[in-house]
């Protein structure tokens, strides 16, 4: 088996662990929901540069970026301790940075991007207690996403020439899974508070095509159009932290 889809295989087993471990007697239904969370930043960079052309070029950077992502779900108790979904993953994320010469105070270079990312996903849950207000569980989950990107951009050299390219991508396709820990604080009879972190592993890839048109000498003539198109696979490991609402709708 290939090494990079072992951490795949051995979460999506632990998943399914969980559910065989448990006791499975007919109980209360459970559909519960979770929420998602949105961040922005702003910041400014300030750099110098030698340039080609002889001296310093200083600059500055202006980075900002919006990221939403949303992740609705339902599932089941299929037992008083074990509940089964799934989960739908929205994730929507929006980056602008301008470099600007602190010298002239022109803004030299540009680039926008924007993306969006659907994730679907299932997920095993086991509660250790459900007699309490504090609930410790264990969770994992697996799934697949898929999603595209594009932006737009210029850039001053000088009085050289302009470049203005533009950018997409396509066959954004990623497999994941997770291990997490965490706890349930109920806040009532139907609502709990979720706090849990693990472990998540995703396999990404996708192919971005850059298209450049350069307008050498400025004139308002394009000169040159260059196209990139690269192939992009990583595999990525990391630490992630969740927060949600988890609604309890008690079957009668």
């Amino acid at each position: 088996m290939n090494k990079i889809y072992k951490p795949f295989f051995l979460l999506l087993a632990c998943c399914f662990t969980l559910m065989l471990n448990a006791q499975f007697k007919k109980g209360t239904r459970l559909v519960s929901a979770n929420i998602g969370s949105a961040l922005f930043n702003s910041s400014t960079i300030d750099y110098g540069q030698t340039v080609d052309i002889g001296g310093t070029l200083n600059t500055q950077a202006t980075i900002k970026n919006f990221d939403i992502k949303l992740a609705p779900g339902i599932g089941w108790f299929i037992s008083p301790q074990v509940a089964v979904g799934g989960r739908i993953g929205l994730n929507y994320l929006s980056a602008k940075r301008n470099d600007k010469d602190q010298n002239s105070g022109n803004i030299y270079s540009k680039d926008n991007s924007n993306s969006f990312f659907v994730d679907l996903s299932a997920f095993s849950r086991y509660y250790f207690t459900t007699e309490k207000t504090w609930l410790p569980f264990a969770e994992a989950t697996a799934g697949v996403g898929f999603g595209s990107s594009k932006g737009d951009g210029f850039f001053y050299k000088g009085s050289e020439y302009k470049d203005v390219s533009d950018t997409k991508s396509s066959g954004d396709f990623a497999i994941n899974a997770g291990l997490l820990v965490g706890i349930t604080k109920m806040l009532g009879d139907q609502v709990g508070l979720d706090i849990a972190a693990g472990y998540k592993y995703t396999r990404f890839k996708n192919e971005v095509r850059k298209t450049t048109q350069r307008d050498v000498g400025m004139d308002g003539s394009i000169d040159e159009t260059l196209q990139n198109l690269t192939t992009q696979k990583s595999n990525r490991h990391g630490l992630q932290i969740s927060v949600g609402l988890q609604i309890f709708l008690h079957k009668n």
